[in-house]
């Protein structure tokens, strides 16, 4: 086969189309890691769904895939993205996933610069909202923060800076990503507000300081990709220099 999930139709045979739906076996861990490996190379594919603007809702080799985006025939949906990305970072395809946040990010970004609003949905092919092009031409509807403003709002902090919470476990866990300063403010976990901010430090050993508030103690798993460090964190602010290769 061509690694890919199909939907069934009334008959039981395969509708051979390929849209998001398949990425949903990601993301519900189903998929085994043969067939994991195969889905991103879809996705990681230039002829299918690694265009522009990340990723189309009907696979860009579809004779009946739209420039316009056409709703589902096409278009980029920012739900889809989030699903997708998240079941990419589950089966470890951690710089794959960053990758395709940061260009969804960027595209959304231009937008918003380019129009002052949020969409409903986005060209794949281009910087723009799409267009319901099989009714009348029509735009994709705008101001829809609700659910295409907070995934890419989640997306930043945890798979471009590489922040995740476990608030039950009382424990960040931070991939440090990014080689420069970088951190974030006024980040609410479980019933604390933290503020973390990463510097290079001693660059002879590639080393990290990183300056923590908090008003609330927490574990802090620190991955820098060959090393892990794991820090607790009391209460106020704190300084650690850590030696991460």
């Amino acid at each position: 086969g061509d690694g890919y999930y199909y939907d069934l139709n009334a008959d039981g045979q395969f509708v051979k189309v390929k849209t998001p739906a398949a990425f949903w076996s990601l993301l519900a861990g189903l998929a085994d890691a043969d067939q994991a490996t195969a889905l991103q190379a879809h996705l990681a594919n230039p002829v299918e769904f690694w265009r522009p603007h990340v990723f189309p809702s009907l696979s860009a080799d579809d004779p009946a895939y739209s420039l316009d985006g056409d709703y589902w025939r096409g278009a980029v949906w920012a739900p889809a993205n989030y699903m997708i990305i998240k079941g990419l970072d589950r089966y470890g395809f951690i710089d794959f996933a960053r990758q395709a946040a940061m260009n969804h990010i960027d595209n959304m970004a231009t937008v918003y610069q380019k129009t002052g609003l949020i969409w409903e949905n986005y060209l794949a092919e281009g910087k723009g909202p799409g267009t319901f092009t099989s009714y009348g031409n029509r735009p994709a509807f705008k101001n829809f923060v609700g659910w295409s403003g907070l995934g890419p709002i989640a997306l930043l902090i945890e798979d471009v800076l590489g922040i995740q919470a476990d608030a039950g476990s009382n424990v960040l866990t931070w991939r440090l990503l990014e080689p420069g300063r970088h951190g974030i403010e006024n980040l609410r976990f479980g019933s604390r507000t933290v503020n973390l901010l990463a510097e290079p430090d001693d660059p002879q050993v590639n080393g990290r300081r990183l300056t923590i508030e908090t008003d609330g103690a927490f574990t802090l798993i620190v991955d820098g990709g060959e090393q892990t460090a794991v820090l607790n964190v009391p209460i106020g602010q704190s300084t650690f220099d850590l030696a991460l290769k």
